[in-house]
């Protein structure tokens, strides 16, 4: 735990100034490819200056990322990230029937969380990327309250009385008291921390008795229409880019097995829980605990995502249509990931061009799966 004399810095958003509204050579201009930005927070800001700002990003091979290196380097940090965080929450909104949370968790909300005390329900978004889920669950639950961490401030978010924005390195610790929240809500987690079991115990710390954890995941495994319970491993330029991806990844130090045991990592008899004290704490910590460990009630979902409109039916064709987009710009995004992981860039080049050049012809017909677990704390 840190001490009072060494609290990590946390930035709250007010109604100032943008640092990225100067146009810097650090933050690329949108293409307009999709979502023009007219609706999504431009002329608001946090008390981040601009110099502040910058602090939080490096340069590395032409390509801008995280400078804090406890921080897993994946997609470079520009406003191409900020757009396929909107798709990748459009395309699990759609899948999963134009909800934001599964039934369970939208009547925990509405009954007044936990407690079941009016102007009592707190919600934790983990991680806020373009902060589109955030936005709409505030609009959706009027009273209840939100705070949206990032551990970088990717793009000016348009305040909101019901959010507050922060940005610190949650993945140590989250800078709020245990028994807080009635929802943590976790989105392309496994990308952002080299730790996901401690990001868990984090999350299961500040979660309120009963309270919900919410997991949504897209990761970029390939499974043929024929067979889709079975991943692709070989016969295409997609599948060979997408087990090295996953290299590369390991290679960042993430733990890629988490999409396949996340629900035996949340139940209360996993090894990572028998480090912690009753009511969630590290061993190491001092905060009051209640009874209890781990999660209860765990619910695994997937569903599949057609990687282009090649589907007979109307609404996969339309969701076939955001994912092709989406992995257009997701394969663009792994050359550089490829490069630092100590391929020749010239031929990382080559197969992200014929991965590329492959899925926008629409030779294979193939799904990727978006994940969704959610559980109660014990």
């Amino acid at each position: 735990m840190n001490t009072d004399d060494n609290l990590p810095v946390i930035y709250l958003v007010d109604d100032q100034g943008s640092p990225y509204d100067s146009g810097g050579e650090h933050f690329g201009q949108p293409d307009n490819v999709m979502f023009p930005m007219s609706n999504s927070s431009r002329a608001t800001m946090s008390t981040l200056g601009s110099d502040e700002a910058l602090n939080y990003f490096r340069t590395i091979q032409g390509h801008v990322y995280e400078a804090d290196e406890r921080v897993p380097i994946t997609f470079p940090v520009d406003l191409e990230k900020d757009r396929l965080n909107v798709l990748f929450h459009t395309l699990t909104k759609l899948v999963y029937n134009g909800t934001n949370v599964p039934h369970e968790v939208d009547t925990l909300l509405r009954a007044n969380g936990v407690d079941g005390l009016p102007g009592t329900v707190q919600v934790l978004d983990l991680v806020t990327n373009s902060g589109a889920w955030v936005q709409e669950m505030a609009s959706a639950y009027p009273d209840v309250s939100f705070i949206s961490v990032d551990s970088k401030p990717l793009v000016p978010h348009e305040p909101h009385p019901k959010i507050t924005f922060q940005v610190y390195d949650f993945y140590a610790e989250i800078r709020h008291p245990t028994s807080t929240f009635d929802l943590v809500h976790i989105h392309e987690g496994v990308y952002a921390t080299k730790d996901f079991n401690q990001m868990l115990r984090e999350a299961h710390r500040v979660l309120k008795p009963g309270g919900f954890i919410l997991i949504t995941e897209l990761p970029l495994s390939l499974y043929d229409a024929t067979t889709p319970s079975t991943e692709l491993s070989t016969g295409s330029h997609q599948a060979e880019a997408s087990q090295h991806f996953r290299n590369a990844l390991e290679f960042q130090g993430i733990d890629i097995t988490i999409w396949d045991s996340m629900s035996a990592r949340l139940a209360s008899d996993h090894p990572m829980w028998q480090s912690m004290i009753p009511g969630g704490e590290p061993h190491h910590t001092s905060h009051s605990s209640a009874i209890g460990r781990g999660f209860y009630s765990i619910v695994e979902e997937h569903r599949l995502v057609p990687s282009s409109p090649w589907s007979s039916g109307r609404d996969q064709q339309v969701v076939g249509g955001l994912a092709r987009l989406a992995l257009y710009h997701v394969w663009k995004g792994v050359m550089p990931l490829l490069a630092l992981s100590g391929w020749d860039r010239t031929e990382a080049q080559a197969l992200i061009d014929a991965v590329r050049e492959e899925h926008q012809s629409g030779q294979y017909n193939l799904y990727v799966k978006c994940y969704r677990w959610y559980a109660r704390k014990l």
